[in-house]
């Protein structure tokens, strides 16, 4: 019973890390990646979600950006 666990545990892994790298051959093709995005931008609800996780995303990046620049004047 515990190997079949264990196998089914493996087996749910595997798939979840191949789910991850389809993601990203997807995404690697342009045409596929510009068919996404094209039904994003016609889809009113997911158009605000993309742009709600691009501020926090372009916030983030800021913050840390702004840590950088407080953490080397800190240094000299």
């Amino acid at each position: 019973m515990k190997a079949l666990r264990k196998l089914v545990l493996m087996l749910g892994v595997a798939a979840f890390l191949f789910s991850c790298q389809s993601t990203n051959t997807v995404l690697s093709k342009s045409e596929k990646r510009t068919q996404i995005m094209n039904a994003i931008a016609n889809d009113e609800s997911m158009s605000e979600e993309m742009m709600e996780m691009l501020m926090n995303n372009k916030m983030k990046a800021m913050d840390q950006k702004s840590k950088k620049e407080e953490d080397h004047k800190g240094h000299h």
